[in-house]
């Protein structure tokens, strides 16, 4: 799933690019992500795996709390096809992300999200220069707050099951 277009959710208020690209893709992927869970996609498919791509990670742990405590708000039961709360779905493995490169907020997210069901963020060769994208892997190799594990889990382990790469 990815983030844009966005057209009508705001961003025609911003007069600055930086503005609309801070929000753009997590904000849209924030709506189809609850629509998708809250809706019982997760439930009726549950063979089905999605990756929410181009909006990191670290709005994983804020969704999960958030839609667990909706979902558990007596009053508020608009979600008659789940049969577990919304962070179970989460966790199953049918949903998977991508991380940023320098995401402070990674640790978190692999410890309360799926540590098995977050990728590599290559958007080669979009938006930047080519010279920054051949900084991004050894920067990621020299991050101190992830294991090799993790690091092998994101770089090649899970993108590999993800698009179910023979290699």
């Amino acid at each position: 799933i990815h983030g844009a277009p966005s057209r009508g959710m705001g961003f025609d208020y911003f007069d600055k690019f930086i503005q609309v690209h801070t929000l753009e893709h997590p904000f849209a992927i924030l709506i189809q992500f609850t629509h998708m869970i809250f809706e019982g996609l997760f439930e009726r498919f549950p063979r089905l795996r999605v990756a929410f791509l181009e909006a990191g990670s670290g709005w994983l742990p804020y969704m999960m709390d958030r839609m667990d405590e909706e979902f558990e708000k007596p009053h508020r039961r608009g979600a008659p096809l789940l049969k577990k709360k919304p962070s179970d779905y989460i966790r199953s493995g049918q949903v998977w992300t991508t991380c940023e490169v320098e995401e402070k907020a990674l640790t978190q997210v692999l410890r309360q999200f799926n540590p098995r069901c977050v990728m590599w963020p290559s958007d080669y060769p979009h938006e930047r220069l080519p010279e920054m994208f051949k900084r991004d892997i050894p920067e990621f190799l020299e991050r101190t707050d992830l294991s090799d594990q993790e690091k092998r889990l994101i770089l090649y382990d899970n993108p590999k099951e993800f698009y179910r790469l023979e290699i």
